[in-house]
């Protein structure tokens, strides 16, 4: 978190900016594939697939090789056709035949019409190829199913059978342990000078990783954690591998040194094994401490109770635990000292705590009250891992291995998707409201309002949430050994699209269309913030101005963005004409008020009668010119409530702009004395007050203050006072303190302001 804290947005935009041309170049310049090539290799697998030993990995292979043929060859379909198509409206344009036609036209039609025949047995050739593809994966299939079937329902020695004889040959399996790690360890490899200064290092790095964690500790204690789940993901995330980095860090150099040394003996001793797993161990569980038990002060981020989670945390370090020491005894050449018989008893015994392990944590996760909902799935998994223990304890221990793999790698699949899209949704929740030092950057940089939505966040969103579902999804089918027929029939539609009706869909130029629309959003917000603030500040433009070029180049970018991403998309501009045809009927009979008000933008933005921040009067709405949109212009009156004017309305209708041109305005304040008042004085105070108001102007550039008898009134002498102010937006102050002023001079004076006079006739 403090790196992101530290990272400029400037940055995290350049590298965002660099991935996005990176995946949408790899994709626009991927190669295309020699379909002779693919046709030999095809005619190879066919001679092979009739012999009678085959084994799995080959045919996953051939599955792979006839998946990439019918790939490669609807590609070559849909090009040629594209290709076949044109060249037809070529030779169209031309027309018939007639005589005395020029010589160049004719020798352009039977240019076109080879280029059509040569196109056409280019396009039977990739049919040819398509349908051969096809036919040999369903062969493949057929046989890859006889196989794995087979494979799975094949029946060995049940537990009762192994255990009387083990009980013939007690010891059996401890001899041969014992003589593979008396003699076959490795440890004799290392010289005496390799182990000092393996075990030096090791101890160096020791100290090195328990300073820096002790560091790093402290810089942690001082940041500022947000009670959300981004904030406990990541508090939870650094803390832990703050904690574990010692044993990640020394472990993993071991690891890598062993296998320095070893690399270059025929077979790996079983010490280079070892180092492996307890490296592969501390990673595993530094994974589960993360999820369910991190390290203090954090907390965990999944919705389960403390108490399940520090059970769940437990069940899981020991079935690590078990994992370690089952590889270590049953995938190693340790397993090679033993006979199948006692080698098979044991695995079966393993087997027994791994499943009542799995089923524990299975049953806390039951036990949840935040999971209440799929409780049935969690019940169905323990039956189905249950049975696959009986099922390998009465021999048919493939079909166990399988069932037990499958579930267990969906549950942690469907897991990792589940804290991904979590994740992302919890760092774009982060930066749609600003929540950190680092996103509240971010917005700032890309101009964004506080109470707005960041720019293109939404397909963000859509387009992280498909990738990890579809990641999932391929997951969970190369789990469950789905044909790579399949695999690649997915893949063509995901590449190459597919049709509905007229209309053509290529998911993965939707995928980048929208990547592309959120970034150049962005990328339009940043221009404008650098727009307002730096590049046309250097310029002699005034505030207005510069607001409105601003505005419009925002508009122009979100249309550039828009016109881009449909071009990534695939739209065919040719048919803009039509729709913008639909466009102008829709115009003409509901939408002339929006065009009208469009247009009137326009006009406002590029002749300028009103500007942000104006005091402007329309009709009975007065106030500030708060924001001029396209559509319509915001206006916030003197009780902050915000009025939205239509355009139309500031453009067709009259408008009292009190700052158009100059900020400066004339202040009149009317004022009455009685009768046989001396008018002279009343003069003569009237613009002493004036004079001595500091917001009121004496220079030359404008009128001096002035008083005007105006009339005489049924109960008083009318005066009025005349004086410009610099800030017309003040005129309200500017007329209370001069009243105040004028009241107390008047009291001064002995002047008096007199009460309304009426006559009242009195009737019997």
């Amino acid at each position: 978190m403090s790196k992101i804290q530290s990272c400029k947005p400037r940055q995290l935009l350049a590298i965002c900016l660099l991935v996005w041309l990176c995946g949408y170049s790899l994709i626009a310049s991927a190669e295309k594939t020699d379909l002779d090539t693919l046709a030999k290799s095809l005619d190879q697998i066919e001679q092979q697939l009739d012999l009678e030993s085959i084994n799995k990995n080959e045919l996953d292979d051939w599955s792979k090789i006839s998946g990439n043929a019918e790939t490669a060859a609807a590609t070559c379909v849909s090009e040629r056709e594209t290709e076949l198509a044109t060249l037809q409206k070529n030779i169209d344009s031309l027309g018939e035949p007639v005589e005395g036609e020029s010589a160049d036209v004719t020798s352009k039609r039977k240019e076109v019409a080879q280029q059509i025949t040569q196109v056409e047995k280019a396009l039977s050739s990739c049919r040819l190829l398509a349908l051969r593809g096809e036919e040999l994966s369903n062969r493949i299939n057929a046989v890859n199913k006889a196989t794995l079937a087979k494979q799975l329902l094949a029946k060995r020695p049940d537990m009762l059978t192994l255990l009387v004889a083990n009980l013939k040959q007690p010891g059996a399996v401890l001899q041969g342990f014992k003589l593979y790690l008396t003699q076959g360890t490795g440890i004799k490899v290392f010289t005496w000078n390799e182990w000092a200064f393996g075990l030096g290092l090791l101890f160096l790095l020791l100290l090195f990783a328990l300073w820096l964690r002790k560091r790093f500790t402290l810089k942690l204690a001082n940041l500022h954690w947000q009670d959300d789940f981004s904030g406990r993901f990541a508090q939870a995330l650094l803390s832990t591998a703050n904690h574990y980095f010692p044993h990640l860090l020394v472990s993993g150099v071991a690891a890598r040194l062993v296998y320095y040394v070893t690399s270059d003996m025929p077979s790996r001793p079983f010490v280079s094994f070892v180092a492996l797993a307890v490296a592969a161990y501390f990673l595993f569980i530094t994974n589960i401490r993360f999820l369910f038990s991190p390290y203090p002060p954090a907390k965990s981020f999944l919705p389960l109770t403390p108490e399940i989670a520090r059970g769940l945390n437990r069940r899981l370090i020991v079935l690590a635990l078990l994992s370690l020491i089952g590889y270590l005894a049953f995938y190693t050449p340790l397993s090679h000292q033993v006979a199948d018989t006692p080698l098979l008893f044991a695995r079966g015994l393993f087997s027994l705590l791994m499943v009542l392990n799995i089923v524990w944590a299975l049953w806390l996760l039951f036990r949840s009250p935040k999971l209440t909902e799929i409780r049935w799935i969690i019940i169905g998994v323990i039956l189905i891992i249950v049975l696959s223990l009986v099922a390998e304890w009465l021999g048919y221990r493939n079909l166990a291995y399988a069932t037990r793999q499958t579930v267990i790698g969906s549950l942690l699949i469907f897991g990792i998707a589940l804290i991904l899209s979590r994740v992302f949704r919890g760092l774009f929740d982060a930066i749609d409201e600003g929540a950190y030092a680092w996103s509240q950057n971010l917005r700032q940089v890309l101009s964004v309002r506080d109470e707005g939505p960041f720019p293109g966040i939404i397909w963000l969103r859509l387009a992280t949430g498909v990738l990890i579902w579809m990641g999932f999804v391929l997951s969970i089918m190369k789990l469950f050994d789905v044909s790579d027929d399949v695999i690649a029939n997915l893949k063509n539609l995901v590449i190459n699209g597919f049709e509905i009706g007229t209309i053509k869909l290529t998911p993965i130029r939707l995928f980048w269309a929208a990547i592309s629309f959120a970034m150049l959003l962005a990328f339009s917000g940043w221009v404008r913030s650098r727009l307002d603030q730096r590049w046309l500040q250097k310029t002699r433009m005034d505030r207005g101005a510069r607001e409105a070029m601003v505005t419009i180049s925002g508009y122009l970018m979100v249309g550039i963005a828009a016109l881009v991403s449909l071009g990534i998309a695939g739209l065919n501009f040719s048919n803009l004409a039509i729709i913008a045809g639909a466009l102008s009927v829709g115009i003409g009979f509901g939408l002339q008020n929006i065009v009208n008000n469009f247009v009137s933008g326009l006009i406002l933005l590029f002749e300028r009668p009103i500007k942000t921040g104006d005091w402007v009067v329309i009709g009975e709405t007065e106030g500030y010119v708060k924001r001029i949109r396209i559509r319509a212009t915001q206006i916030q009156t003197f009780d902050r409530s915000d009025v939205i004017v239509p355009n139309s309305e500031l453009i067709s209708k009259q408008v009292t702009n009190w700052m158009l041109q100059s900020p400066r305005g004339r202040v009149k304040v009317p004022v009455g004395v009685a009768y046989g008042s001396d008018t002279s004085k009343v003069r003569d105070i009237l613009l002493k007050v004036a004079d001595e108001h500091p917001r009121i102007i004496q220079d030359s550039f404008s009128p001096k203050p002035k008083v005007l008898f105006r009339a005489f009134g049924d109960s008083s002498l009318n005066f009025e006072l005349r004086v410009f102010i610099y800030n017309i937006d003040e005129r309200i102050n500017v007329i209370s303190d001069l009243n105040f002023a004028i009241d107390s001079a008047f009291r001064e004076a002995g002047i008096e302001i007199p009460f309304p006079q009426r006559d009242v006739h009195m009737r019997d």
